[in-house]
Formats: C-alpha cells, structure tokens, sequence
C-alpha cells in the first residue's frame, strides 16, 4: 500500500494562491470574531502584562532569568540586560545561556520560527563577542571560547547526512557529532565543575545515549551510557562519579548506584551543597526532595496546591527554581540552607480540583478542573512527546475564568504523567489511547450536562483534530492549535521526519494503515460537525503551516464551516507579546460564541 496521492499537495508549496487564500479565510475569521474579541483585549492585555519567568540560569555571578512582562528580556541582578524590543521588529528572545562564571551571556531570538540568531555578548560591558544566524540548538561555555548546536533541517549536513539532523560546532566548523544519522537531535550542558562536558544524542523522544569527556577537547568525548528510557547527565559529585536522571524508570544514579528510586515520577533534579534536589510529581502536581548522595531523604517542599517546579538551576552553593499553578504566574525560590521565596506574583484564585475518569480499556486518566465548576467548559489535553501537562499560569486560561468558563486539563497517555509506560502507551501504534483518553475526559463532563469546548496546540492539535473526526457529536467547539492533521505526509514537511520515532513512519506499510486509521485530515467526511477554529502561523517551521490550510481547504469542499487563523509573522515557537494578546482574544471569543455566553456568530453555525 503506497501513500495515495494528495489533491491538495499544492498548498503545501506557500505559494501565492496559497497564502493569499489562507489570508483570505482568516480575515473573514477574525471579522466574525472581531467584536467580543475587541472586548476582550483589555482583559488579554492585563494578564499578559503579568510578570512570567521562561527561563533561569544560576551562576557564580548569582541568577539570570528570562522574564516576559509586554516584552521579553533577560536580567541579571535587577539589571535587564537586553529586551526583546532592542532587536529586530518583530524578535522574541526565546532561550539563552550563561557561562559558570556569569561573565558571558548567549540568546537565541527569533521572530517566531527556529530560524534565527544566537547573539553571545560580554555581561558587564554588553559588546557582542559573536552573532550566528541558523537554526541554533544548545550552547555550551568552556574556558577558551563556547560551542552551540545547528539544526539542518532543510539541506545535508556538511558531512554529507540527509536532514533532519544536529552537529555541534564551535565557529563555523563542526567539532562534533560528524557521521551521526539522519533523526538524531543533540544537547549539551557540563557539570559544575567544569570537568566534563556531557552530549546526549536522542532518538525521539525515548533513546540515549551520553557521551563525556572534557570541555576543551570534542575529539576526547566518549560513549558513557545508551539507554532506552530518557536520562539526562546532570553534574559530577566529588569523586567524581556522573550523576545521572532516568526520567522514564524514575531513578537517579550516582555512578552505578541507583540512589533515588521515586515512586512518584522523577521530574527534574540539581547538585547543590553536597546533596541531591530532586522534583517529583504526583497526579502532575510537583514537590520537591533533598536527599543525601546515599539517597537519604532530608526534607521535602511542598507546595499547599497543585503546581509546577520547573527551570531548576544551580551553581553549586544554591539552587534556584520557579514554582506556577494556574493562578500563580510564578513564584521564585533559592535553595541554600532553606528555601527562601524571592519574588512572587498572584493574577487570581481559581478554584482547583482533581478527578479521575475510565478511559476505554478501563486506565484511570487524571484531570485538573479549575474554576467555579459551571456548564461551560474548556478542556485541554496534548499527550505525546513525553511532556507533562502540570499546572501552569495561561492567560487564556485566565481570560476565560473570568468570563465564567471552567478550564479542565486532561494528563493523558503519550505524556510524561506517570513515567515512561505511560509515555509509550500513548505513542506509534498505541496512539489511538490518546485519543480515548480525551474522548473519556469530555464525556465525563458532558454527563454531567456541561457544553464543551475542546482544545490543543501542535501535538495537541493533532489530539483535538482526530477526537473532532472521531467523536463530534461530544463536542459543542474545537480550536485547533498550529497542528499535526496529515498523518500520511508529516514526515515530509519540515522537521516532521523527527517525529517518526513518535507517531510510526508512514513509509513503513503497518505504521502506514494505522496512522491513516486516525489522521484527521483523512477522516473528515460529510457529517455534522460542531463550530471548527482552526489557527496557525504563517512562518511556523516546525509544524507546516500546511496541515492546517489543507484541514480547512478540505473542510471548504466539503460545505463544512470553519474559521481559519493565520498570524503572518508567527512560527510554532511563538509570536510576539502583542501578536499573542491578538491570538489569545479571538481564541477566547470563539470559545464564548461556543459555549454560549455571547451571541453565536453564524459564520460558526
């Protein structure tokens, strides 16, 4: 059985009758939209303006962070040191990275797609020490200069492998990974001591393999572990043994000695003051742990509602992380002797509530409800990649709270919820429990008489695609976020052959009839549907734009209504702070039209 032919394999091109038709629909899209959306810009606006850290960075010159307020900058000591707005029109500064010392500073921006540029600069005088435009991974401080990783997703590596693929390079040439195949991502990070440099080499979102050796010297890095389960090298204890973090078996290794077994999954950890600082998560809410290097428990942190602790950090005498929950944009904390709360803002006080539901095969899905438990509900969900969906401040969520609608988010199989089986039972030819997962969370509240409204984003747009096609008679609204729809093609389009490990691969015959089982762009038929919004962004290059225009493309053949967005300079990574507040407002506002607080726009009908 060969991939049929695509009648609609044109668009995938962008060419001009493409984008012009795609704009043309979301004009009419944000027309519809227009009036409870420009309502909604004040509120969207003062949410978004609320102070959200993205990234931390620990340091012997104390902490960095990444904060987005209506810009993204980065600060160092109360100092910002460069602002999203000092760049090119249009740039966000998406990640950046710090030197042991905290003397040089490197930022990627971009203007929403991984294309961009790493500028590496001199803390205290801010004069740029180098500029690489590319597609950059990882970047990784030594004494005598730095090292970054370049994405190839286009064309060949300069050793002669097929795209998609990684290399680390210090200037323009590469210093390491020559030879490693197609598919195979790279990262980067050194322990504290500044005696090893550690590479992961990942195969999907599952395999890997580390290799070590000393900073100065690529050529000397060698082969320490491959594992089958996601592990992450996180710093040298003295004596120098590694000390390793499988996420998916939930154990911390100090050299060969398992030391932390969790029998709650193990998130996240740091070395700091000779012990162990180590993120576990229960039902996806986290708490923290110390433990001794013999894996001694001695304290516990726990937050009094369900939340994240992510961006742990540390530089040896401290460890810093933020801790969010779905009215919290983030709580910032230092680890010494005790935890000590630094910074701390709070938008509002939702209620919170945990629940259970019975999937198809009879697994027990957990769920978050937030709010005042009305019939108008929101439920999100992703379920893939290995990523956890725990608490975290939304100001679309925010936005909708105030206007009386529960949010439910739903932890569903394919993330990391409850380790690596539940990753693996919701990805390849086990997908479709991703799909029952939700099915199963949305029919819970429609029983219990709630009008609902399903929505996800990349990934998660492909989970909300296929539960439209499978189940639209449980839905009264799906928004469809910069999506995965064509499960026969995405190996073609941009980055999508990396995501093979993932979903199956569509050249293979099996995977082949299983993925167009479920595709969404494949199963759309004549039938009734419930009101469809569907948004991307035109320079997204890492999901193609595509998936969505030829969704609506086929939803317009078909005489089924839709509303399809497009933001012209937004990518999968983001778009800028005013562009968000625009997309977050005419999201929420086909939600109300949905669940029926505003007047229904007929153009959903």
């Amino acid at each position: 059985m060969a991939i049929p032919e695509d009648p609609l394999a044109w668009m995938e091109s962008l060419d001009e009758r493409t984008v012009s038709w795609a704009l043309e629909q979301s004009a009419r899209c944000e027309k519809l939209l227009s009036d409870t959306s420009s309502r909604l810009l004040p509120l969207v606006s003062q949410y978004m303006q609320e102070p959200y850290i993205l990234d931390l960075k620990a340091s012997d010159a104390g902490l960095f962070y990444l904060r987005r307020t209506r810009d993204h900058e980065i600060v160092h000591n109360g100092r910002v040191i460069v602002a999203s707005e000092d760049l090119e029109k249009g740039s966000v500064i998406h990640r950046f990275y710090v030197d042991r010392k905290g003397e040089r500073l490197a930022y990627f921006y971009s203007k929403g797609g991984d294309e961009g540029a790493l500028n590496v600069v001199d803390v205290m005088s801010g004069k740029s020490l180098a500029k690489i435009n590319g597609k950059i991974g990882d970047v990784l401080f030594t004494e005598s200069g730095f090292y970054y990783v370049r994405l190839f997703s286009d064309t060949p590596t300069p050793d002669g492998v097929s795209p998609p693929a990684e290399r680390v390079f210090r200037g323009n040439q590469i210093v390491w990974g020559e030879g490693l195949s197609t598919g195979l991502m790279i990262s980067l990070n050194a322990a504290l001591s500044s005696q090893r440099a550690f590479a992961h080499v990942r195969r999907g979102w599952t395999e890997t393999a580390l290799y070590a050796g000393p900073p100065d010297n690529p050529a000397a890095w060698k082969l320490l572990v491959k594992s089958d389960v996601p592990l992450q090298a996180l710093d040298c204890v003295p004596g120098g043994d590694v000390v390793l973090k499988y996420r998916g078996s939930g154990e911390i290794l100090v050299g060969d000695k398992v030391v932390v077994v969790g029998k709650d999954t193990i998130l996240d950890a740091a070395v700091v003051r000779n012990s162990l600082l180590v993120v576990h998560s229960r039902d996806a809410s986290c708490y923290l742990v110390r433990y001794s290097f013999e894996g001694k428990s001695c304290s516990t942190f726990a937050p009094k509602q369900p939340s994240t602790i992510s961006l742990l950090t540390s530089n040896g005498t401290a460890a810093f992380f933020k801790l969010e929950s779905f009215g919290t944009p983030y709580a910032l904390y230092r680890f010494g002797e005790n935890y000590t709360l630094l910074e701390h803002t709070e938008a509002l006080t939702p209620r919170i509530a945990q629940g259970f539901v019975s999937s198809k095969d009879g697994t027990r899905v957990h769920y978050f409800e937030v709010g005042d438990r009305t019939r108008r509900v929101l439920v999100y969900g992703y379920g893939g990649f290995n990523i956890s969906l725990t608490p975290w401040f939304s100001t679309l969520f925010a936005t909708l709270l105030q206007k009386g609608v529960s949010v439910v988010v739903a932890n569903l199989r394919g993330g990391s919820e409850y380790g690596e089986s539940w990753h693996t039972e919701g990805k390849g030819l086990k997908k479709q429990n991703v799909f029952d997962d939700f099915a199963a969370v949305i029919s819970h509240f429609r029983g219990k008489g709630c009008r609902v409204v399903a929505m996800g984003r990349s990934n998660g747009g492909l989970l909300v695609g296929a539960t439209l096609v499978q189940h639209p008679e449980l839905l009264d609204g799906v928004v469809i976020g910069y999506p995965v729809l064509d499960m026969l093609r995405f190996h073609l389009l941009h980055v999508g052959k990396l995501w093979t490990e993932e979903y199956g691969d569509p050249d293979n015959p099996a995977d082949r009839i299983y993925l167009r089982a479920y595709s969404p762009y494949h199963n759309l038929f004549p039938k009734a549907y419930p009101p469809i919004m569907i948004y991307t962004g035109l320079n997204d290059d890492r999901v193609h734009p595509a998936h969505a225009f030829k969704f609506a493309k086929k939803l317009e053949a078909l005489g089924i209504p839709f509303c399809l967005r497009v933001a012209r300079e937004s990518g999968h990574m983001g778009v800028s702070p005013d562009g968000l507040i625009k997309e977050i407002s005419d999201i929420c506002s086909f939600v109300l039209s949905c669940l029926g607080e505003e007047p229904p726009n007929v153009g959903f009908s």
